[in-house]
């Protein structure tokens, strides 16, 4: 199939189809994985994408990014595959004062709270407001994060 036929499909259709590749042999699809990160690339040029990835047994776009950086720019699919963000750089030393899960919201809030100048010159708005700095980080707004924690089960957030 060509990346025309492919674009042409529907969104569902395109689904369909892609959950049913194997991410252990592309053999047969390498041409058109290929031209779907081209066009993502096109499409979302301030994106740096790292290529292809096997994700939990399905193919996905695999998108790197600094810590600091405004995570809702992120699509969560495109032409059919799912999109995941990974992190450029190792976490920064002070991130982690909730040990019980690294990615835990008081993880986020203490950042946040301690890095706001940093935050608002990396993401280029000085006015930036926490909500909107925490939102930014994780992808999603805080409060969504905060539920989603809750509802993994004890360890994941205090909140």
């Amino acid at each position: 199939m060509t990346i025309d036929e492919w674009i042409a499909l529907s969104d569902e259709d395109r689904g369909r189809i892609a959950r049913e590749w194997s991410p252990h042999d592309t053999s047969g699809i390498d041409q058109l994985l290929s031209e779907i990160a081209d066009e993502f690339r096109k499409k979302h040029p301030h994106l740096n994408v790292q290529g292809l990835g096997n994700v939990h047994g399905s193919l996905e776009l695999v998108v790197i990014h600094p810590f600091i950086f405004d995570k809702r720019l992120i699509p969560d699919s495109f032409l059919g595959l799912a999109v995941r963000s990974s992190l450029s750089e190792p976490l920064p030393d002070d991130f982690d004062v909730f040990s019980a899960y690294v990615w835990a919201p008081e993880n986020y809030a203490n950042f946040v709270d301690n890095h706001a100048q940093e935050i608002r010159n990396a993401l280029g708005n000085r006015s930036m407001s926490r909500e909107e700095m925490l939102n930014a980080l994780i992808g999603i707004p805080f409060e969504e994060w905060v539920e989603q924690c809750r509802e993994f089960g004890p360890g994941y957030t205090d909140l």
